[in-house]
């Protein structure tokens, strides 16, 4: 017969799995009631405190999650302390929706208004879905796109800027599409090489740099954005690179090493200077005051902006810093943000001082991130975020701190076009499933919850 003093054996290692799979499903009181009852003299008591810590912050509960953190490090400091492994000291941004597009391929840009999201997905093809309803508005079909359009993320005075393409050694027609019904407002047939020319915009006008056909100088214009005439033609100096507008300017720079600026308004030269180093496809940023450049040499440069004259020229040059070599990427990939130049890079993401170039934070990325940033660093509710592939990350503007990581882990590819926030929700273009035709375009909406602090 057995005695009082015998008790049953209880597996808490089996009861800490079961509370993990109602973590899994978003059962949150069921997995804090059976991480709760692990004893401390147990060998897992650390890890159901950190699980613990988990599920308070899935449920908004952030002093009780930083008690179980708190906790748990002291347990467990190699494991589970800040200085060791920050990445149980943040939180990681949720997917709570995946809205799935009709149209196949991947959402190459994201525009919204007030009602509207619009997006451009392979094939040629612009769409518009009703915010509310998540069902299509309007659609729009190009003869052939190319990814000198619609990639890029060129809207203006109520209108997206793009092109047809309608044939290999054939004028490209650019166009002006409403945003609210997707009708056209106008459209210019131009004998340019689509996959040389270069397009910009600003509520005014819309920009298109390029090499004409039949020579090897290249040339910027302007058109009206509410017509569409051509309202001027400036001279480059070799092929153009990618057009920067900023206030009432417009910027760009040149195979000849020449970063060149108009006035937006009559094309009036504001400068030209021959920069003998190397580029690459970086767009230049610019304020009101400077033009900023990230060069292969592994060095940021920031020019005067206005029209003061040089002598030397190369005074214009007001401070260079130092980055990573070839920091720079196919896609736009610096910004000022939050009154500071942000460069992200290969090893690590870095603030500058756009007026002195003095190094604001530089953090670094402890992921495994296979290239430089791909998208320009965009200010997202009180948070800095940039793309790297797959992943996205966010950053605290003040002290570089490296506050949610998204990461789709090859669930979805996540697209060029820059996230956006919508309703304090963040919608960040993707494309699911395999290379091939059945692919789906979808937009991702996270939520990231606020950052446990320690």
């Amino acid at each position: 017969m057995l005695g009082t003093g015998c008790f049953a054996f209880v597996d808490y290692h089996a009861i800490y799995e079961e509370g993990k799979r109602e973590m899994r499903i978003q059962r949150w009181p069921q997995a804090d009631e059976l991480f709760a009852s692990i004893p401390d003299s147990v060998d897992i008591y650390d890890n159901a405190l950190a699980r613990r810590a988990e599920v308070a912050s899935a449920q908004g509960k952030h002093e009780l999650a930083l008690q179980f953190w708190r906790q748990a490090a002291q347990i467990s400091p190699d494991r589970y302390g800040k200085e060791t492994n920050r990445g149980y000291h943040r939180d990681y941004a949720k997917m709570i929706e995946v809205s799935t597009f009709e149209q196949p391929g991947d959402v190459r840009a994201l525009f919204v208004t007030d009602d509207l999201l619009i997006s451009h997905t392979k094939p040629s093809t612009l769409t518009a879905y009703d915010r509310k309803t998540k069902r299509p508005a309007w659609s729009y079909q190009f003869e052939k796109a190319t990814e000198a359009d619609w990639s890029r993320r060129v809207f203006g005075g109520g209108a997206l800027v793009g092109m047809h393409e309608v044939g290999t050694g054939k004028p490209v027609v650019l166009l002006a599409i409403e945003a609210q019904t997707g009708q056209e407002r106008w459209k210019q047939s131009l004998k340019v090489l689509a996959h040389e020319t270069e397009i910009g915009a600003d509520d005014k006008h819309a920009f298109v740099a390029s090499r004409a056909m039949g020579t090897s100088k290249g040339e910027i214009s302007a058109y009206n954005m509410k017509t569409g005439k051509q309202q001027w033609t400036k001279p480059l100096d070799g092929r153009p690179g990618p057009i920067t507008v900023a206030e009432g300017r417009v910027f760009v720079w040149t195979s000849g090493k020449s970063i060149m600026g108009f006035k937006a308004d009559t094309g009036e030269p504001i400068f030209s200077l021959n920069l003998p180093v190397a580029f690459y496809h970086d767009r230049l940023v610019a304020t009101s005051t400077h033009v900023f450049l990230v060069a292969q040499d592994g060095q940021v440069y920031a020019l005067d902006a206005t029209d003061k004259k040089y002598e030397p020229p190369m005074k214009r040059v007001l401070w260079k810093a130092p980055v990573e070599n070839n920091c720079t990427g196919k896609e736009p990939a610096s910004a000022v943000v939050d009154g500071k130049l942000v460069v992200p890079c290969w090893e690590a993401i870095h603030a500058f001082d756009p007026e002195t170039g003095k190094a604001v934070w530089t953090t670094k990325i402890k992921y495994k991130l296979g290239g430089a940033g791909q998208v320009t660093p965009t200010m997202l509710g009180e948070l800095i975020t940039a793309r790297y592939k797959s992943l996205l990350v966010a950053i605290d503007p003040s002290k570089g701190e490296l506050r949610w990581i998204y990461d789709s882990k090859g669930d979805y590819n996540v697209s060029h076009a820059n996230p956006v926030e919508v309703d304090g929700k963040i919608l960040v273009g993707a494309r699911q499933g395999s290379q091939s035709s059945k692919e789906a375009s979808v937009v991702l909406t996270l939520t990231p919850t606020p950052s446990v602090p320690y």
